[in-house]
């Protein structure tokens, strides 16, 4: 089977389970592969953990083709009314929004450019 960018299915499902499903920050990721990395050690294992930290994740994950519709991002930020003396922090914050456009996506899937 083809995981291109990914060696086989067991990268894959680690980089959709800390990245997507678990969401893990990325020193907690760092942590975990340190951990993993040790063990492989003590146990006498020839080889080396899946990825060497998050930098190596999401390199993976940035080289993963998804078809040819490109991410687009727009920053966002409330400007409704605000508390006069306790205004939640998140009301002050701006926010970076990626996505990508669903017309687009849809006519690539009916056309079968990309599942």
């Amino acid at each position: 089977d083809d995981w291109t960018p990914y060696a086989d299915r067991l990268e894959f499902e680690l980089t959709d389970y800390i990245f997507t499903k678990n969401q893990t920050p990325a020193a907690q990721i760092d942590h975990l592969f340190n951990i993993w990395a040790a063990s492989l050690i003590q146990g006498g294992a020839n080889t080396s953990a899946l990825f060497t930290n998050h930098h190596d994740v999401y390199k993976t994950i940035d080289s993963t083709h998804l078809g040819d519709v490109q991410w687009q991002s727009c920053s966002l930020k409330y400007t409704g009314e605000h508390a006069v003396d306790d205004t939640a922090p998140w009301m002050e914050d701006s926010y970076d929004v990626w996505f990508r456009c669903d017309k687009h996506i849809s006519a690539g899937r009916i056309l079968n450019k990309f599942p």
